[in-house]
């Protein structure tokens, strides 16, 4: 049985983002208009995804995460794009309200990884329950498109 906390950690995230370039080189090439206006894509992608756990639009998924999607949960379960989709599909959860918190993006050459902590609520047999998840997104950019290829969540009391 997947709980509403698995569901949740299975990627439910969000992003203020802040983008700072590593020691790696490649993004630091970037102009500051170039940085902006992947930021502010990326920031949209994120949101995105939250708002299609939270209205049942899951459909909308499908933008966000490309073809070869995989994710792995904090108990090591892989998912390719169409089963993560499912899942979530088949365990929808009614949020009360999602907060972002501790959010960073960092460059590695050219690929921009999104880290950050969501934390979830919701009511459950009329008490408030919450849900938090440590999470990583790796974006690539395809044919001028950004999509997250790579994520990861790991649980947090």
């Amino acid at each position: 049985m997947i709980t509403r906390s698995a569901v949740f950690a299975l990627g439910l995230s969000a992003s203020v983002v802040a983008c700072a370039p590593s020691d790696g080189g490649g993004a630091t090439a970037m102009t500051d208009a170039e940085r902006t206006s992947i930021q502010e894509q990326l920031f949209q992608m994120e949101y995105d995804w939250v708002e299609a756990y939270e209205t049942g639009e899951l459909s909308a998924l499908s933008r966000v995460f490309a073809d070869d999607f995989i994710y792995t949960t904090n108990d090591g379960t892989l998912y390719e794009k169409a089963a993560f989709i499912s899942l979530a599909e088949q365990n929808p959860i009614d949020y009360d309200s999602v907060r972002i918190e501790h959010m960073q993006m960092r460059w590695y050459g050219t690929t921009p990884v999104i880290t950050g902590l969501a934390v979830s609520y919701w009511t459950e047999n009329g008490a408030i329950q919450r849900g938090a998840g440590q999470f990583t997104n790796v974006f690539v950019e395809r044919g001028g498109r950004w999509q997250v290829v790579v994520g990861h969540s790991s649980s947090v009391q």
